[in-house]
């Protein structure tokens, strides 16, 4: 995981020119990254995942990581671990969902409905999808967002609790200061 903003924006936030506050600094970026990704659900560096989804049987494949940036293979367990073709899949890379192409040439990997539509196959466990996902970066509200909360720890130091995380007790109540919040929740992804 990298972190959502760097030492040197945050000192310029917050109009520092000195060293004596970089460990506190970078205490407060790594708390705030971890606290961020952890509320939105989402990360905000690309990497590689590997999905063992339970089932097949609907429209679609829901992946856990989104945004998803490209797909690097699917396969079918039940065909021996069978390569789908990329032509037979669309990617809905914002969303995380995979729906069977009109064009399919891996039939054993498909079935349809009664309607026409067709459905990826069922069976517990049985598609593995490697993809890329996450932001590329964190986008500029994010790391907006980042450095008012990081600001707002700093400078009031009354708001903090006392917990240790490495040589510093920086740790906040669990509150999320409100106009940070109006930023992530642009970005929160419910669980269900």
């Amino acid at each position: 995981m990298a972190d959502l903003v760097t030492s040197a924006e945050v000192k310029s936030y917050l109009s520092i020119n000195h060293t004596d506050d970089d460990t506190l600094i970078s205490e407060l970026i790594g708390y705030t990254t971890i606290a961020v990704e952890s509320y939105t659900g989402r990360s905000f560096t690309q990497a590689t995942i590997t999905d063992e989804l339970v089932d097949g049987g609907s429209g679609n494949l829901v992946l856990e990581g989104v945004p998803v940036a490209s797909i690097t293979s699917i396969k079918d367990s039940f065909d021996s671990d069978a390569l789908i073709a990329a032509g037979d899949y669309i990617l809905d890379g914002d969303a995380g969902l995979v729906y069977p192409s009109e064009s399919i040439t891996s039939l054993l990997a498909f079935i349809g409905d009664n309607r026409g539509g067709l459905f990826w196959g069922t069976g517990r466990g049985r598609w593995k999808v490697v993809y890329v996902a996450g932001h590329n970066g964190a986008p500029a509200d994010i790391k907006l967002a980042a450095l008012g909360w990081i600001a707002d720890i700093f400078t009031s130091p009354d708001s903090l609790k006392s917990e240790r995380l490495g040589d510093r007790a920086i740790s906040r109540d669990n509150e999320i200061p409100s106009r940070v919040r109006l930023i992530l929740d642009k970005y929160y992804i419910p669980v269900f």
